[in-house]
């Protein structure tokens, strides 16, 4: 059942995309970057970061 509300490998590729662009040192203080085909703003980096965070958790459960 928690595998149906877990995040799909194209939503991990697209929040580590993400992560990885506002991470660069030319994304420095800029509110929105070039990624994952797209242009994503700032405010979306919290929800790629959510994202990655409840794959570690849902990686541990499992693990448990």
């Amino acid at each position: 059942m928690r595998d149906a509300f877990a995040p799909t490998t194209a939503e991990l590729a697209w929040a580590e995309a993400v992560v990885t662009a506002f991470a660069a040192p030319e994304a420095a203080g800029r509110g929105v970057v070039r990624a994952a085909g797209g242009m994503i703003e700032r405010l979306h980096l919290a929800r790629a970061e959510a994202l990655l965070a409840e794959a570690r958790r849902a990686a541990d459960a499992g693990a448990a």
